[in-house]
């Protein structure tokens, strides 16, 4: 474990998030301890619908809430 929790909230357009890179960088992150929550499926900047979408930013704040309940910081003297 490092410092902190690192939480990202990737959004991307449909395609880039098939593509076959995007899928290892995520699979390294995962593998790194990196957690996410997103992408949503849903309407996207580029003018289509489907998944890439980011996480509404509540969820996105739930979501770390959620990280810092489980594994809070610790105090410095």
């Amino acid at each position: 474990p490092g410092v902190c929790e690192l939480l990202l909230a990737p959004g991307m357009n449909a395609r880039m998030g098939v593509a076959p890179a995007t899928k290892r960088n995520t699979e390294t992150l995962a593998g790194w301890g990196v957690k996410m929550v997103g992408p949503e499926k849903g309407y996207l900047a580029c003018g289509t619908v489907g998944m890439g979408r980011m996480s509404e930013p509540l969820d996105i704040l739930a979501r770390a809430g959620e990280l810092l309940s489980a594994n809070p910081p610790k105090k410095h003297a």
